[in-house]
């Protein structure tokens, strides 16, 4: 008899629903988006770099010294486990 008590109270409205999905989904949201622009921020400075590297040596006709640092920068862009980390 009690258990039927228990359901009744534990039955919730739509809109309640909707509230706990929202405030669930909005701090994961939150999380989410600061995770991003951390990442996003890591990446711009090491990608800019390579970029503007490249442009400033194809204006100086240096190709070919450009080309090994980049390889070896674009090793150091995106670690084979990268995403295996994230928390």
């Amino acid at each position: 008899m009690s258990a039927c008590i228990d359901d009744k109270k534990r039955s919730l409205t739509e809109s309640a629903i909707h509230a706990k999905v929202d405030s669930i989904v909005g701090a994961k949201m939150d999380e989410v988006s600061r995770q991003s622009m951390e990442d996003l921020d890591k990446r711009m400075t090491i990608e800019v770099k390579a970029k503007a590297d490249s442009i400033v040596a194809a204006r100086t006709g240096k190709r070919d010294t450009m080309k090994k640092t980049q390889q070896a920068e674009s090793k150091q862009i995106m670690p084979p486990n990268f995403f295996h980390n994230k928390k």
